[in-house]
């Protein structure tokens, strides 16, 4: 597919999702293809002009395409790097990353617009469902420390991405009630917050937000302010617990209170 094509049905994909109110963006596809970084900048672009003029929106920090891509070219055009394991079984297309994991650990994480200051818009959104939870799972312990389903939120404060920085990571797992608060049995700079457990009733969507403001001064109570994000990871792992695990996500954005 060429990368006009790629680029077009990512455009479009995301004006179906805020429901057609971002204007069209002018590619002239006589001439060279714009690349996909520029027409996503062009499309958070007018997110934020609509956020600034009243309406209300949810400014995409992922967008996902319509139309199936290759797991691999949509990570280079998107700025993702990876950890640990290669992506093996991950899709992305539908509008949502399809996340697997049997007995391995993938992390893909990127640094591509930020840093962002979160002031007017502290809420993080998510959109997901899980199918399959790792079981045996205790994120206290290093042993259990697996998740079906993980969004890691990297703070302006301390080391690099991989380092890591102040980091919340938000956990999709067995046991663990919404909003549960644990130390991370790996890195005294990371703590993880609980999003739900379980597998999501009737293989539905469903819809999560937490304020990141209130979330980083509940796990890092010292700092005085709260700094601006500097990138973010995502996670499927069940290595751990040599188990298995399957998730979607569909939305990953932020918006004001």
């Amino acid at each position: 597919m060429r990368r006009a094509s790629v680029a077009l049905l990512l455009l479009l994909s995301f004006a179906d999702a805020s429901a057609r109110a971002l204007t069209p963006i002018a590619m002239d596809f006589d001439r060279s293809a714009p690349s996909l970084f520029s027409v996503m900048e062009a499309v958070r672009a007018q997110v934020a002009a609509m956020t600034v003029a009243g309406i209300p929106a949810v400014i995409p920090l992922i967008v996902f395409p319509s139309a199936p891509l290759d797991i691999l070219d949509w990570m280079s055009a998107e700025g993702w790097q990876s950890k640990r394991d290669d992506p093996r079984g991950w899709e992305v297309g539908g509008g949502a990353l399809h996340f697997l994991s049997n007995a391995d650990s993938v992390l893909l994480a990127t640094e591509r617009g930020f840093p962002r200051d979160i002031s007017l818009t502290p809420i993080l959104r998510l959109r997901l469902k899980v199918r399959a939870v790792p079981r045996g799972t205790d994120l206290a312990r290093k042993s259990g420390d697996d998740a079906a389903l993980r969004v890691f939120i990297a703070f302006e404060r301390g080391g690099g991405l991989f380092s890591p920085p102040r980091t919340i990571g938000y956990n999709w797992t067995e046991k663990d009630d919404a909003g549960t608060l644990i130390a991370s049995a790996y890195f005294s700079n990371v703590q993880y917050i609980s999003l739900g457990k379980g597998v999501t009733p009737g293989d539905e969507w469903v819809v999560v937000e937490r304020d990141l403001a209130a979330d980083y001064r509940r796990a890092f109570p010292a700092d005085a302010e709260v700094p601006p994000l500097k990138g973010l990871a995502l996670k499927c792992d069940a290595n751990d617990t040599k188990t298995s695990a399957e998730a979607w996500l569909s939305e990953v954005g932020l918006r004001a209170k």
